[in-house]
């Protein structure tokens, strides 16, 4: 009988398995302060990184911040005339789910001088005016940004409380069926 931990098969996994909230396992290692290599073989019951999803998002997620602007990118706007798209750096590639909330968050103009912003790898592009950035635009990005990271961990510990939920729920299960198995007489 295979050992669990917190409701997972502690049994070697599966290349698709080897990931936990998007982080390969390796990664998850080395991030935990491991140095040295992590066998292929490796189950997530030899590791000391815990496979808890509530813990590993609040753990391992480290909040986007903008970091520069990247020259080298910026262009002509396809837009309105005079206004350039500029790149602006992320501390890092935000998570499908954070770029879903970044959408959601510059949906709708909420200052009378507004510009539209996406995101694109690492980068949040703005068409506008260069000088608008400086003014007003950076500031008003770095307040959406802290605003979606905040929200994504609001969303994330949600979820990640109805999965440990079930995962008990599961594991409280298969405990009575291991009893109930103990009780009876097979031949």
């Amino acid at each position: 009988m295979q050992p669990h931990l917190s409701g997972i098969s502690a049994g070697p996994l599966p290349e698709m398995q080897r990931r936990v909230q998007g982080k390969d396992l390796p990664e998850l290692w080395h991030r935990a302060g491991k140095s040295r290599a992590l066998p292929s073989n490796t189950t997530l019951a030899d590791c000391s990184i815990t496979a808890h999803p509530f813990h590993s998002m609040k753990e391992l997620f480290e909040k986007i911040r903008i970091t520069d602007l990247d020259i080298d990118l910026t262009q002509t706007s396809q837009g309105l005339s005079g206004l350039r798209r500029l790149y602006l750096k992320l501390s890092g590639d935000p998570p499908p789910e954070w770029v879903k909330a970044f959408e959601q968050e510059r949906r709708f103009p909420r200052r009378p001088i507004w510009r539209n912003a996406w995101v694109i790898g690492a980068h949040i592009v703005i068409d506008c005016v260069p000088e608008e950035l400086e003014q007003f635009g950076l500031n008003h990005l770095k307040e959406d940004v802290t605003n979606v990271n905040n929200k994504f961990l609001e969303s994330s510990a949600r979820n990640e409380a109805d999965d440990l939920g079930q995962l008990q729920e599961k594991e409280a299960t298969r405990k009575q069926l291991e009893e109930l198995r103990a009780k009876l007489k097979f031949d």
